[in-house]
C-alpha cells in the first residue's frame, strides 16, 4: 500500500472513510494493526468457507462448478447435480471404447468427427475432445457414483494461488448412486488396462514415469515455443522413418491429437528448417546493430529520466521521515510496552530505509558512468556470446531463445507449402546485463513491439 501510496495514488479505506497516510509513528502504527486486523478477518473467511464447502459436499451439493454429464440444478438454497443424459451417453461411450482397445486419440477423433458433446473449452479455444480430456472423463470418480472432495487447495497459506494435491487421508469420499453413468463392471475393465498400461511404462522407462513441461529438458530446440496460426494451438515434435534414418518435423498438435474437425493444418515443418530459420531471425532481427543502437538510446534516455530533478530530493526527505519514525520506535520499544507490533514496524521501517538508501546511491552516481561508446563496446561483446549460445548445445540454446523470445512463435501455413512465422522480441537481457544501474530494466520489454517483427519463410 506504501507502494501504491508513493506512485501517487490515493487509498482511502471503505468503511470508515479516512485515506491511508504513513510516514509517522501513530500512521504506521495504525496503519500496521489495520492490516494484521484485515489479514485475520480473511483468514476466517478462509476457513469459514472450506467448513461450509465441506458441510455441502458432505450432503452431496455442489461445491464448484458444472462436470460434463451433469447439469446444476438449485434446489432450496443450495445445487444439486442431475445427470445430462445427451451428455451422459457420450461418457458411456468413452468407456466402453476404451475398454474395447481403443487409444484416447482415436476416440477423441471419433467424437469430435460425430460433432458429440463436449466439455467447454478454455476461453479463447475450439471446443472439441482431445486425449487428455477423454482421459480425465476415464479418471474421475464422480461418473462412478462417488463424490470427492478436498483433494486439492487453491491457495497456500499466506493466501497466494498455489495449487497442491492433498493426502489421500484428508479427502472426503460419499457414495452418491444417483449421479452413476457407468457400471462398476465397465469401469472395472477401464482400470484394468490403465493399469496394464501404467505397468508397461514403468518397466520400459526404469521405473519412472515421463513427464515434464513443455520444452523444459527437451532434446529439441523449438520444444514449447511454436503456436499453431490456425487454431492457436501448440505445436509437437513427430518423427518417420526416411531411408533408414528418422526425419523430424513440427506439427500441429491440436489437428493431430483432435482431428480435421478442430484444426485443418496438416502440415509438416521439418525440425532442421524451422530451427535454421527461428535462429536466423533472431540473430538477424534482434542482435541487428540497428536494434542494439536503439537499445542504446533507450538506455541513455532511462538514465536521465531517473535523474531529473527532485527526484533525490524526494527520496531524501522520505529516507528522513523513515529514519525519523525507526527514532521513535526505537524510543518505544526501550520504554517497555507491547513489542510484538513495535518489533513488527520497526523492521518494516528498516527495509524501507535500505530500499531509499540503495535508490539514492544509485541516483547519485556520477553520470558520467553511463558511457554510450564504452556500453557500445560491451554490447558488441554480449551480441557475440548470445550468438555463441544459439548456436551451442540444446539446451543452452532452448535458454537463450527463451530470454530473447517474449511468449510463442507462431507458424501459419500457406497453400504453397511453407510456413512463415511471427512473434515478438526482446534485447532486455542484452541491455540489464550491460547498464546495472537501470531501476526497471524490464522497461525495454517494448524495443522491438512496433516495429521489429520475426517473419521469415521457412525453408
Amino acid at each position: 500500500m506504501k507502494a501504491i501510496a508513493r506512485a501517487g495514488v490515493e487509498v482511502w479505506f471503505y468503511q470508515d472513510g479516512q485515506r491511508f497516510t504513513y510516514g509517522t509513528l501513530a500512521d504506521n502504527v495504525v496503519g500496521f494493526v489495520r492490516a494484521e486486523m484485515n489479514a485475520e478477518f480473511r483468514r476466517q473467511i478462509a476457513k469459514w468457507t472450506r467448513e461450509a464447502m465441506e458441510r455441502k459436499a458432505r450432503a452431496g451439493y455442489v461445491t464448484g462448478g458444472r462436470v460434463f454429464g451433469y447439469d446444476n440444478v438449485r434446489v432450496d438454497g443450495h445445487v444439486e447435480r442431475r445427470v445430462n443424459q445427451a451428455e451422459a451417453v457420450v461418457v458411456l461411450r468413452i468407456y466402453e471404447q476404451y475398454a474395447a482397445g481403443r487409444g484416447l486419440p482415436t476416440i477423441a477423433h471419433a467424437l469430435n468427427a460425430e460433432a458429440a458433446p463436449s466439455p467447454r473449452a478454455q476461453q479463447g479455444r475450439r471446443h472439441g475432445w482431445c486425449a487428455s480430456s477423454v482421459r480425465e472423463v476415464l479418471r474421475r470418480p464422480l461418473y462412478r457414483g462417488e463424490i470427492v472432495w478436498g483433494r486439492a487447495r487453491k491457495r497456500d497459506t499466506v493466501g497466494q494461488v498455489a495449487p497442491a494435491l492433498q493426502p489421500s487421508g484428508v479427502w472426503l469420499r460419499r457414495a452418491a448412486p444417483e449421479l452413476r453413468v457407468v457400471s462398476a463392471e465397465l469401469a472395472a475393465l477401464v482400470d484394468a488396462r490403465f493399469d496394464g498400461q501404467r505397468a508397461r511404462t514403468l518397466r520400459m522407462h526404469n521405473g519412472q514415469l515421463r513427464g515434464r513441461p513443455p520444452g523444459e529438458g527437451s532434446p529439441y530446440l523449438l520444444t514449447g515455443l511454436l503456436t499453431c496460426g490456425v487454431c492457436g494451438g501448440g505445436m509437437e515434435v513427430l518423427s518417420s522413418a526416411s531411408g533408414g534414418r528418422r526425419r523430424f518435423h513440427y506439427r500441429c498438435y491440436v489437428a493431430r491429437r483432435k482431428g480435421p474437425a478442430c484444426c485443418t493444418n496438416t502440415l509438416p515443418a521439418p525440425m532442421a528448417d524451422a530451427d535454421a530459420a527461428v535462429l536466423r531471425a533472431v540473430e538477424d532481427t534482434l542482435l541487428h546493430p540497428a536494434v542494439v543502437e536503439r537499445a542504446i538510446q533507450y538506455a541513455e534516455t532511462e538514465v536521465a529520466r531517473q535523474r531529473s530533478a527532485g527526484r533525490e530530493d524526494a527520496l531524501a526527505a522520505e529516507r528522513d521521515t523513515v529514519q525519523a519514525a525507526i527514532r521513535r520506535l526505537t524510543a518505544a520499544i526501550a520504554t517497555g510496552g507491547e513489542l510484538a507490533p513495535l518489533v513488527e514496524a520497526l523492521q518494516l521501517h528498516e527495509r524501507q530505509r535500505v530500499e531509499l538508501e540503495a535508490q539514492l546511491t544509485s541516483l547519485r552516481t556520477p553520470c558520467t558512468t553511463f558511457d554510450p561508446a564504452g556500453v557500445r563496446q560491451q554490447l558488441k561483446k554480449y551480441v557475440v556470446d548470445w550468438k555463441k549460445l544459439l548456436r551451442a548445445q540444446v539446451g543452452q540454446a532452448q535458454q537463450a531463445l527463451r530470454r530473447l523470445v517474449v511468449g510463442r512463435l507462431t507458424f501459419t501455413p500457406h497453400p504453397a507449402g511453407h510456413y512463415t512465422f511471427n512473434g515478438t522480441g526482446t534485447v532486455r537481457p542484452l541491455l540489464s546485463g550491460v547498464v546495472r544501474n537501470l531501476a526497471s530494466p524490464t522497461g525495454t520489454d517494448h524495443i522491438l513491439r512496433p516495429d521489429y517483427r520475426l517473419i521469415v519463410p521457412a525453408a
